[in-house]
């Protein structure tokens, strides 16, 4: 049937099914076929040429794939920066700005996420194949470094140093930061809390006086004075006077 026009061929076909590159060799063939249809003066073998190179413009159709995305990492925090990869050809690349910050290449892109959420990365190649990727973005882990300061600086403390009334807070406040130390997925807010607690409880600890419980009871002690010259010491029981 040499009837076949562009539109009907393409609601037959469906354009979108196929690559661009493809599409285009097999609209280029039908443009050939329709100018021998409408115009007179071809002979038989032109025509008969113009349906072979059609026919083989629709078996060498290229059916539209998924594009592949690597380099997505097992966990995205706000702050961490990665970088995806098309694996079919350049094109350009969508996403959301306010999820994200980024900076796409011809067959890449790299982003940071500035906020908690979930978006879509979706890449479109040049013959209009797509491919897409879903990115939760978890909170930023806490920064640890000033907890992990002060906690090596207050565990040396002893109990022998300091009245027992605030010592349990003490060690309760020093166990907390511990486990929040050891806890590789804490975010901020346990991180300030735990070297908020531990400020509060050595600002309580108090010294113990002297390095006891009580005050030492040690009589005062003063020089005596040196006995005038041809005198004898002074004996027990005599009275002295202060230097």
């Amino acid at each position: 049937d040499h009837g076949v026009g562009g539109g009907r061929l393409q609601r037959w076909i469906g354009a979108s099914d196929y690559t661009g590159g493809s599409w285009r060799t097999l609209s280029n063939r039908l443009n050939d076929a329709k100018a021998i249809m409408q115009n007179g003066g071809y002979s038989q073998q032109d025509v008969d040429d113009a349906a072979a190179a059609l026919e083989s413009a629709i078996n060498a159709l290229v059916e539209k794939q998924p594009v592949p995305i690597t380099g997505l990492p097992d966990l995205v925090r706000v702050g961490d920066r990665f970088t995806l990869t098309s694996g079919r050809g350049n094109g350009s690349w969508q996403w959301d700005r306010d999820l994200f910050s980024g900076s796409e290449g011809a067959n890449h892109i790299t982003l940071v996420p500035k906020a908690e959420g979930a978006g879509t990365i979706t890449f479109t190649n040049n013959d209009g194949e797509t491919g897409s990727v879903e990115v939760t973005v978890l909170p930023k882990l806490g920064d640890k470094t000033e907890l992990q300061a002060y906690y090596n600086e207050v565990e040396k403390y002893s109990a022998e140093d300091y009245l027992p009334e605030g010592w349990p807070a003490f060690t309760a406040a020093l166990a907390e930061g511990k486990a929040v130390l050891d806890d590789e997925d804490v975010l901020q807010p346990p991180v300030d809390a735990a070297l908020a607690a531990l400020r509060a409880a050595v600002a309580a600890l108090t010294p113990v006086p002297f390095g006891g419980n009580e005050m030492p009871a040690r009589p005062p002690t003063f020089p005596l004075a040196r006995p005038a010259r041809g005198k004898p010491m002074g004996r027990a029981g005599d009275s002295v006077t202060a230097a």
